[in-house]
């Protein structure tokens, strides 16, 4: 007689499951991603925002009769306060030395980090920041590592954002002379 030979199969197991329905699963997985992003915004949000070096803010006349061009620059550092008109026709740079408040950087920084300018200037949408004829605006943040975030803003972003803009002229008299406060002031 021949001996029947069984071979039992092995036992698979199944994955364990959890006891989670696809739509429990799937908002768990949307939950996990959006906290990933705000983790991440926050992370390069910070990086930004106690680091500042300068920043500038720049009007340009626009397409006006050439020896009337000219580009205005504001710029704000931990020591210092500049005024710069470069004459376009002429090519010549005149530069004026202004007044800052104590601690006027670090103040404006922590403005940056109050109003979210930073993502404001580096994400600006404005479609009127570079319309043909009229005046140009730039603001540029240079950080201690030399990388700058700039973007030429239009009307819209700067009535947006007066708050952050009386902030600067609060910290920095001379924003004053620029067109910037005038939108300010006209609102």
């Amino acid at each position: 007689m021949a001996s029947k030979i069984t071979t039992k199969k092995p036992a698979t197991k199944k994955p364990a499951r959890l006891g989670l329905t696809k739509p429990v699963a799937l908002i768990m997985a949307i939950v996990g991603f959006v906290v990933i992003l705000v983790l991440l915004t926050t992370t390069i949000h910070n990086s930004y925002s106690h680091n500042l070096k300068s920043i500038s803010f720049s009007v340009n006349t626009g397409p006006v009769s050439p020896e009337f061009q000219q580009t205005k620059t504001l710029t704000i550092t931990a020591n210092s306060c500049d005024i710069t008109i470069l004459h376009t026709a002429t090519n010549k740079t005149e530069s004026t030395p202004c007044q800052l408040q104590p601690n006027a950087l670090k103040n404006i920084d922590m403005s940056l980090v109050k109003y979210g300018m930073v993502d404001k200037i580096a994400f600006n949408s404005d479609h009127n920041a570079t319309m043909l004829g009229g005046k140009t605006y730039h603001i540029s943040v240079t950080l201690q590592d030399g990388s700058t975030i700039g973007k030429d803003v239009g009307m819209n972003f700067n009535t947006d954002n007066a708050p952050f803009f009386e902030d600067v002229a609060l910290y920095a008299p001379a924003f004053e002379d620029l067109e910037f406060a005038e939108y300010m002031n006209s609102q």
